[in-house]
């Protein structure tokens, strides 16, 4: 995995170290967009400070093909410098164990924990408490777990790695009518207690090409078997989510703009999150606001509109109003003797 440096580098000399630091402990070749992010820079600043590093005899850069990116890693010297380990890095990674912990298999778990603990014993500076692994908890409601699912687990993140094609027997609902996929798996997601295998369907035979223009989501709980095959994922990389930002994990087609009344109760909830990349607040006189938005899954749009009950209405789009609408008529109905 490589080191996340993501911070506010001023300097050319700062960006120099970040990239030589993220280059050398990288364990997989990099992209020049990740590079970027990363250092908060253009793609050719990149490209004059990777020119840098190898006119100076630090290191030499490998460059490799992956699909229709090229990607970089460094040469790796026989011995890497040594480094120290601070009790404070390592309660950060602990809390951001216990936060996502619950979700993952039992023997998963273990292995975290066990890791955490041996790597405390070389801790650089003051010595970590006993509960350290206990330093925060979360709270799910209708969690999925996730323990029998392990092998299939380790089996799709192995195939991550390598970057090979699974077959895969997966469940589409909830009625066992199972089917058979080729899957170019690229990333596990954790999404409301659920553990998703995010990729791409690929073609049966041959060379993997993808059969459609969008990336696939799967729940891994929904997996009955998993199969790495021989054949590569290089021409089948994630399609760049142009809708990213907007409000839903799902997308579902185009960002829409939606506007919805809120009554002033729930106020301090709703105004203190960020729920798109593009919202605004416009506060009325009695107390009530609007929230103005984008949204990209009117699924989860609507959803989330029906719980806060009779405190949230929606104005725009007419659509959504009238989903809405529906479904509150619906819920009445249920009610009715």
């Amino acid at each position: 995995m490589a080191a996340n440096v993501k911070q506010n580098i001023a300097s050319p000399s700062e960006k120099l170290i970040a990239l030589y630091s993220l280059l050398l402990f990288a364990r997989y070749p990099l992209s020049l967009t990740y590079i970027s992010e990363q250092l908060q820079c253009s793609k050719q600043s990149v490209l004059r400070l990777i020119e840098r590093i190898e006119t100076s005899g630090y290191g030499r850069i490998t460059r490799q093909k992956k699909g229709r990116e090229t990607v970089y890693i460094l040469s790796k010297p026989r011995n890497l410098p040594k480094i120290s380990i601070n009790s404070e890095g390592l309660y950060q990674l602990a809390l951001c164990k216990n936060f996502l912990v619950k979700m993952l298999p039992q023997k998963m778990k273990l292995n975290i924990d066990a890791v955490i603990q041996e790597t405390s014993a070389y801790l650089s500076d003051e010595p970590i408490t006993e509960d350290f692994l206990s330093v925060g908890d979360v709270y799910t409601k209708g969690s999925v777990d996730h323990t029998p699912y392990q092998p299939i687990l380790d089996t799709l993140i192995e195939a991550i790695r390598k970057h090979k094609v699974c077959r895969i027997t997966y469940s589409p609902t909830a009625n066992n009518v199972d089917k058979e996929y080729f899957l170019a798996p690229h990333r596990v997601t954790a999404f409301h207690d659920n553990l998703y295998v995010v990729g791409r369907l690929v073609t049966a035979d041959g060379v993997a090409e993808p059969i459609n223009d969008h990336n696939n989501t799967f729940l891994l709980h929904r997996f009955k078997n998993a199969e790495i095959t021989h054949r590569n994922t290089d021409l089948a990389p994630l399609v760049a989510d142009q809708n990213e930002g907007a409000f839903g994990w799902f997308n579902s087609g185009d960002v829409f703009e939606t506007k919805i009344l809120f009554k002033k109760e729930v106020a301090g909830y709703v105004t203190s999150r960020t729920w798109s990349n593009k919202q605004s607040v416009e506060h009325l006189d009695n107390g009530d606001f609007v929230l103005t938005m984008t949204a990209r899954s009117s699924s989860e749009l609507i959803s989330w509109v029906l719980s806060f009950k009779d405190t949230a209405t929606v104005l725009e789009p007419k659509d959504i109003r009238e989903k809405v609408i529906a479904a509150a008529r619906g819920i009445l109905d249920n009610y009715q003797d």
